[in-house]
């Protein structure tokens, strides 16, 4: 009675130790790429979106910091 039960038990210990057969692999892989396939343009799409908002800002920023080097607050004076 032991003996089957420890039998069992190291037939259900080399299953878990194997690991992935090599079909379980490949599907992986193939679902992996068709994910990429997917989501490469997305992601372009995203960063030209970021590199064009962060270009903006950084424009913003320049003429924020311009204006207040010309036009100190409490001034009156215009420029032409």
């Amino acid at each position: 009675m032991e003996r089957g039960r420890e039998q069992r038990r190291r037939q259900a210990l080399s299953r878990f130790e194997r690991g992935f057969s090599l079909p379980e692999l490949l599907v992986v892989i193939a679902l992996m790429g068709i994910f990429i396939t997917f989501a490469g343009p997305a992601f372009n799409e995203s960063f030209r979106a970021y590199k064009v908002r962060s270009a903006a800002l950084e424009l913003t920023d320049a003429l924020r910091a311009a204006r207040q080097v010309r036009c100190p607050r409490g001034s009156r004076r215009v420029s032409r």
